[in-house]
């Protein structure tokens, strides 16, 4: 049986996208984005959880969420999980992230906010079918 890795996530980045040149040239834009749960715990009270996950954008996509996102805004970003095994000689770490294929920017945190759009056609929708990076 063949398996499908697929996510979808709907939540507020927690700073600006910030761009990284990798050893070959390539260039990733990585943010961080939190997603809220809401449940009720074992004594009826009601809770909230914060999860925070790590988004890595590249090409056009990346290219887009430096210039058009900001810390606050809300998007949805549609990807894949990575794990990714970071290690020294004194332990192994599994980190993992979003590769985002697509990020839809849904509303601003501040709609006065100073920093325009590029390009007004793209800031609900990009679409970078990159699918095969590192």
């Amino acid at each position: 049986m063949n398996g499908r890795n697929l996510v979808i996530l709907t939540g507020n980045l927690g700073c600006p996208p910030e761009t990284r040149t990798l050893e070959n040239g390539q260039q990733v834009v990585d943010f961080r984005v939190a997603t809220n749960h809401w449940y009720k715990s074992t004594t009826g009270d009601h809770k909230e959880r914060t999860d925070w996950h790590r988004i890595q954008a590249w090409g056009r996509t990346g290219t887009f969420c430096v210039e058009n996102l900001q810390k606050g805004d809300s998007v949805q970003i549609i990807g894949s999980i990575r794990n990714d095994v970071v290690s020294n000689e004194k332990n192994r770490r599994v980190i993992s992230s979003v590769r985002a294929w697509e990020v839809n920017l849904l509303s601003r945190r501040n709609p006065d906010h100073s920093k325009p759009p590029q390009d007004s056609a793209s800031v609900h929708k990009v679409v970078a079918n990159q699918t095969s990076h590192g």
